[in-house]
């Protein structure tokens, strides 16, 4: 069960909104040759990136284990990257239209055999998973083709609330093998969660901790964005978005380490 009880059928339309968006992105993408701020991708590279994404995700869907905690994920990213040859913008964005599509109709029929991580997840947190992918390189596609780019709260929120059942597997245990502490997490306009680091392993549960020994406002869009890599954390910390208190606020730059950077 999800920590956070997500609706499919508002996981499944942010998904599909996503996709649109996306695609529509990639059909009026000048050229595919143009380079994508920040990544080592051009716009046709992202956009295989994206229809791959899709691809794998319905192979989860079929048991197929997910390859997102591997050690060797990036050399996975780019073999499938290789056989995937299509960098037509356009073409592209007809091919991610279809293997979102594929994708949703098989985690809404059956969601018994999915997994992430090595940790099942029902369709909802999948869709939310697939939504993650759209939205974040979203914005990188955006600043490619020179649009202004953003992601809403709700998507923000939904995109949160998938990832609490994945950082328990995540989680960087041999950072915190000897790190015990308890972290309040408010995600402003919508849910709390207590998380708790005891000896490498991380409990997440819904709900305010009583004794926490760092609590924490954030906002969830700057969470998500922080998470990767798109804008600093010290940005983050100054403009507010990201606020800790309590017997030990700055416990929060360990919580930040001991998170997985994506």
């Amino acid at each position: 069960m999800s920590v956070i009880p997500i609706d499919w059928p508002q996981a499944k339309a942010a998904a599909e909104q996503a996709t649109s968006d996306f695609a529509g992105l990639l059909r009026n993408a000048p050229n595919g040759d143009a380079r994508v701020p920040g990544l080592a991708w051009n716009v046709g590279e992202l956009g295989a990136h994206l229809v791959t994404c899709a691809m794998r995700y319905t192979d989860f869907a079929h048991g197929e284990p997910s390859t997102v905690e591997d050690d060797n994920f990036d050399a996975a990213n780019a073999d499938w990257l290789r056989r995937l040859t299509d960098r037509d913008p356009r073409e592209l964005a007809e091919q991610l239209a279809q293997a979102s599509e594929a994708f949703l109709k098989e985690v809404e029929a059956d969601d018994s055999r999915m997994s992430m991580s090595g940790v099942p997840v029902d369709k909802s947190v999948a869709a939310c998973i697939l939504l993650n992918e759209l939205r974040v390189h979203g914005l990188d596609l955006s600043r490619a083709v020179g649009k202004k780019g953003s992601i809403s709260p709700s998507d923000a929120l939904l995109i949160n609330y998938a990832a609490l059942n994945l950082l328990p597997a995540l989680v960087g245990r041999a950072g915190a093998r000897d790190f015990n502490a308890t972290f309040e997490v408010r995600f402003r306009g919508g849910e709390t969660v207590a998380q708790r680091f005891h000896d490498g392993t991380l409990t997440i549960t819904r709900g305010a901790a009583p004794s926490a020994d760092c609590r924490m406002s954030v906002d969830p869009t700057t969470a998500l964005l922080v998470a990767y890599g798109r804008i600093p954390r010290w940005r983050a910390a100054l403009s507010g978005k990201i606020l800790a208190w309590g017997r030990k606020p700055w416990l929060l730059l360990t919580y930040q380490r001991l998170l997985p950077s994506v």
